[in-house]
Order: structure tokens, then C-alpha cells, then sequence
């Protein structure tokens, strides 16, 4: 099967806030997006601001669009955000702390 990413994307366990609610941990980040675990049921399709913690290079606040989610076990979903809006300060952050943790 192909591989449909056009970003190599790395680990990345972080705390990530949504508009919609403070319970959400990341699974990995690439330049043009991130994965992350959430209580909610979120919609395929929506936006919503999201920011995290950059080890070593500080906060970031981006938008994202819901691009997939699927359910995880009985509680949880996992979802993958596209990054929509944001300055190139910003994705420069991203660029960087997966250029120096192996991507």
C-alpha cells in the first residue's frame, strides 16, 4: 500500500488543549499536521485551535482541520489534524524540534 503522508512524522507525546477540551495527549507531529488522543468525539471536517508544549523550543498555537478519527477503545478516539493556519515563526518551531528528534 502507498503511503498517503506527505510530512515524516515522529513520536511526539505531549498535553495538547483544543477549543473544545483540556483533556487530549498527542501521538505524533509532522510539519504539516499531528495525531492526538481525546475523550471527545470530534468531526471529521471541523477546525479547532489547538496549542502545545515544544520540549526545549517553547508553546505553540495552531489551527487544525479534523481530517480522520477513529475509536480507540471505550473511552477514547484518535484523530488526525491537518495544520491549517499558522505564521511561518510557528511551523518554523515544528520544522525544527522534528529536524532534531530524528526527522
Amino acid at each position: 500500500m502507498k503511503e498517503k503522508r506527505r510530512h515524516k512524522r515522529i513520536p511526539f507525546e505531549v498535553a495538547v488543549t483544543l477549543d473544545m477540551e483540556n483533556y487530549s495527549k498527542t501521538r505524533n507531529i509532522s510539519s504539516g499536521g499531528i495525531c492526538i488522543e481525546t475523550r471527545n468525539v470530534l468531526k471529521k471536517g471541523n477546525f479547532t485551535n489547538l496549542s502545545f508544549s515544544l520540549p526545549g523550543n517553547g508553546s505553540v498555537k495552531l489551527l487544525g482541520r479534523i481530517v480522520w478519527i477513529r475509536k480507540e477503545d471505550g473511552k477514547n478516539y484518535i484523530c488526525g489534524l491537518e495544520f491549517i493556519f499558522f505564521s511561518n515563526s510557528r511551523l518554523e518551531k515544528v520544522r525544527e524540534y522534528i529536524a532534531l528528534n530524528g526527522g
